[in-house]
C-alpha cells in the first residue's frame, strides 16, 4: 500500500560527518517504511545517499544571498518588509555599530530544497509532506508513529497544517525541524512553486524582501493555509515526550557555518569588512568599518575605495588584530556610485573581493541595514 506522506528531507550534505548523519536517519525510515525524498544542491555523496531513498532532486544551485546583496539591491528596500530582522549592535569607543541582518545566506538555497521537494510530492500524489533537516534526531517511537499521530490529529480536526513554534517573539517558528502539510495546498501557492524568487540574489530581495528561513516559512505556511487550518505547538511542550532531549537545541543542530564558511570562504569568519553611513547634523558622512575575531595570519591587502574617476581612500596592507576594530574616514564627495575593493589571505587561499555601494540610497542604507551612531 502506498503511503500517504512523504519526508522531504533537505540538506547541504559536504562533509562525511554530515552524511553519516543522513544515512543514519535514513536507515530508520528505510526499517519503517517510509517514502524519502532527498532534495539537495550538493552533489557530494549522492550515489550513497540516494541508494536510501525513494527520490532524489538536485538543484546544482546553491547560491547564498549575503548582506552585501541587501546593499547591492538596496533600492528595494524603501518600504522595509521583514519576515524576521535580527540587530547586531556593537559599542565602540567611539559610539555604536548597528548592523541589520536581512536574512542568513542560506535562506534561497534551502526555500528551494522545500520547493523542489513539494513540486514532487504533488506530482507523485502524496496527500501530506514532512520537511526534516538531514541531522533532526529519531524520536523515541520512531518517525512513522510520530508522523501518522500528526496526521491522525489534523484528519480529527479538518486541519491542513502542522509546525511547532519555540517561543521567541522575532523567531518562533521552529528551524530545522518538522513541520508537515498538505501537499496540494502549498502546491497551489503560485508565489512560492511559480515565482521568480530562486533566480538571482535580486528576484529574492524583489519577492521577500528581507526573511529568515523560519520566517518566511511561516509567512507562507499563514498564507497558503486558513488560520483556523493550522495547529502550531510549543516545542518546550513536547521535546521531552518525543526526543528525551535535554533542550529543544539538541533537535535542531543545523549552522549554515559549517557550509558557508569552508574553503576559501574561511577567510571571510569573523571579518565585519563594510562601509558605513553616520549622520550628523542632518549630513552623512562615510567610514570603512573593519572588526575581526577570526584566526591569526589574516591579511587584508589593497584596500581602495574608489568612484569612476578616482581612488578617494587606500591602504596597501592591514594585518588586523583578533578583537581589534578600525574605523577610517571615506571623503566620497558627491560620488553616487563608489566600490569597495580588498583582497584576503592567508597561507592557504587568496581572494579578492568587489562591492558596490549606490550612494543615492544612502539614507536607506543608514536606516534599514547599517549605520554608526556617535557618542
Amino acid at each position: 500500500m502506498k503511503n500517504n506522506f512523504l519526508v522531504l528531507l533537505c540538506g547541504h550534505v559536504d562533509s562525511e560527518e554530515k552524511k553519516n548523519l543522513v544515512l543514519e536517519t535514513l536507515d530508520g525510515f528505510e526499517k519503517e517504511g517510509i517514502d524519502v525524498c532527498y532534495s539537495t544542491h550538493t552533489p557530494n555523496y549522492l550515489d550513497e545517499i540516494s541508494k536510501k531513498v525513494k527520490f532524489t532532486v538536485f538543484d546544482s544551485n546553491n547560491q547564498f544571498v549575503t548582506k552585501h546583496d541587501y546593499i547591492e539591491n538596496i533600492d528595494l528596500l524603501e518600504n522595509l518588509e521583514t519576515y524576521g530582522l535580527s540587530i547586531d549592535y556593537k559599542y565602540q569607543s567611539f559610539g555604536k555599530i548597528e548592523s541589520f541582518f536581512p536574512s542568513s545566506p542560506h535562506t534561497r538555497s534551502a526555500m528551494s530544497l522545500l520547493k523542489n521537494g513539494t513540486v514532487l510530492s504533488y506530482l507523485n500524489s502524496y496527500e501530506w509532506s514532512i520537511y526534516l533537516e538531514y541531522d533532526v534526531p529519531t524520536p523515541i517511537n520512531g518517525f512513522k508513529n510520530f508522523i501518522e499521530n500528526k496526521i491522525s490529529m489534523l484528519e480529527e480536526k479538518n486541519s491542513e497544517c502542522f509546525y511547532y513554534t519555540r517561543g521567541n517573539s522575532n523567531f518562533n517558528f521552529l528551524w530545522g525541524n518538522f513541520f508537515m502539510f498538505k501537499t496540494v495546498g502549498l502546491y497551489n501557492n503560485y508565489k512560492f512553486t511559480n515565482g521568480n524568487w530562486y533566480i538571482s540574489p535580486r528576484a529574492w530581495i524583489d519577492n521577500w524582501r528581507s526573511g529568515f528561513f523560519e520566517s518566511i516559512c511561516q509567512y507562507i505556511l499563514c498564507s497558503t493555509f486558513d488560520s483556523s487550518k493550522i495547529i502550531t505547538k510549543d516545542i518546550n511542550e513536547e521535546f521531552h515526550n518525543f526526543w528525551n532531549a535535554e533542550s529543544y537545541d539538541h533537535i535542531s543542530k543545523y549552522y549554515h557555518q559549517q557550509s558557508f564558511y569552508i574553503n576559501e570562504k574561511s577567510l571571510e569568519f569573523g571579518l565585519s569588512l563594510q562601509l558605513y553611513p553616520s549622520k550628523r547634523n542632518d549630513v552623512y558622512d562615510l567610514h570603512l568599518y573593519i572588526d575581526y575575531s577570526g584566526s591569526e595570519g589574516l591579511l587584508i591587502s589593497n584596500i581602495i575605495v574608489r568612484n569612476q574617476q578616482q581612488i578617494l581612500f587606500k591602504i596597501d596592507e592591514l594585518y588586523p588584530e583578533i578583537g581589534h576594530w578600525y574605523l577610517f574616514p571615506v571623503v566620497y564627495n558627491d560620488s553616487k556610485k563608489i566600490v569597495l575593493e580588498y583582497t584576503l589571505s592567508n597561507k592557504t587561499y587568496t581572494k579578492n573581493y568587489s562591492l558596490n555601494y549606490n550612494l543615492e540610497y544612502i539614507e536607506i542604507m543608514y536606516n534599514n541595514l547599517c549605520r554608526i551612531d556617535f557618542n
